[in-house]
């Protein structure tokens, strides 16, 4: 997949591999998506869907490739000044909150 804004696509993943031990989640993942543009991960568990979502927000580091936004290198950016969210598949973290103050977080 290749969308772009302009010239430069607003998140890039180059090449990126991630293997833990002798497994091999992610191999050589490369696309790209534009401004504005959704995007779903879809697969098994255990499939690299949570592993490249952690590698964009930076909370982990690609064995191989890199991750760019708006043509930025984010290899050395920081999570926390990463235009980044990330949002947990199971309410479960946050159990002591309401929905409404889990929004407001």
């Amino acid at each position: 997949m290749s969308a772009e804004t302009g010239n430069q696509s607003a998140l890039q993943f180059l090449n990126i591999r991630q293997r833990y031990g002798s497994r091999t989640v992610l191999d050589d993942i490369q696309f790209s998506a534009a401004s504005g543009e959704w995007l779903v991960l879809f697969g098994e568990s255990g499939s690299g869907k949570s592993t490249l979502l952690r590698i964009a927000a930076g909370l982990e580091r690609p064995e191989r490739g890199s991750v760019k936004m708006l043509g930025a290198e984010q290899s050395t950016v920081p999570p926390h000044q990463r235009p980044v969210a990330w949002m947990v598949q199971t309410a479960g973290c946050y159990e002591h909150l309401t929905v409404s103050e889990i929004l407001d977080i």
